[in-house]
């Protein structure tokens, strides 16, 4: 049996049993910010009946989601599948497998790490005879992922911004291989796991729909890291 009053200070009850609204928590480091994170949980679903399933809780890194993991299963005595706890990545990955239908990409695709991913622009760079030096490998991911980052793929790039910068030219068409190549390969790197779900949530209405429903409390760990 769960006791609010015993396990939390009156700040701490009062975030935790305020759910009616979006809410934003800020507190210093070890003031027990995860811990309402938790407990929030554990009310909504002890107190309000939510369905487990029907909460989201985000975090940042492996670390720390593993923590919440085990935390919440430790409250709550319920197995983490009938959760979605994890990292952004990891949230979006799952997305992403459940509804490869609406994807051109098989529920089964690859994910390509750094290794992966320079191994690919060599091989575009041998097959069309882009000059290495002219076109730094690392320089070129950095770029790919700031324009992820940004939910830009190729097609999204106003070309006429390459008139005047000849590199951008260049860089674009490496892009659009780079992104021919992962859809060949069924692979996808990891700024592309981000990028796919958020762009498939705002493109596709009945997917969208669908996690709307689902989701019908979100709660985001380290908020303060978010872009």
């Amino acid at each position: 049996m769960i006791d609010f009053h015993r396990d939390l200070n009156e700040p701490q009850r009062e975030v935790v049993s305020d759910v009616d609204h979006p809410i934003l928590v800020l507190a210093g480091a070890g003031s027990g910010k995860t811990r309402c994170i938790i407990y929030r949980a554990a009310y909504l679903i002890h107190e309000r009946n939510v369905p487990p399933w029907k909460l989201l809780i985000v975090t940042f890194t492996n670390k720390a989601a593993r923590e919440l993991q085990d935390r919440l299963e430790h409250l709550l005595h319920i197995p983490m599948r009938s959760l979605w706890v994890g990292t952004f990545h990891s949230i979006c990955l799952r997305i992403l497998r459940y509804e490869s239908s609406s994807l051109p990409y098989n529920a089964n695709f690859s994910i390509y790490a750094d290794d992966e991913q320079k191994s690919v622009l060599k091989k575009i760079y041998k097959e069309h005879g882009y000059d290495v030096q002219k076109y730094p490998i690392n320089k070129v991911l950095a770029r790919i992922g700031r324009y992820k980052n940004r939910l830009m793929l190729p097609e999204d790039i106003d070309i006429a911004e390459t008139k005047h910068n000849p590199f951008l030219g260049g860089f674009l068409q490496i892009y659009r291989h780079y992104q021919q190549a992962l859809l060949m390969n069924q692979a996808m790197d990891f700024d592309d796991i981000l990028l796919h779900t958020a762009r498939l949530l705002r493109e596709n209405s009945s997917v969208r729909a669908k996690y709307q429903d689902i989701f019908q409390y979100i709660m985001i760990d380290e908020y303060q890291d978010t872009n």
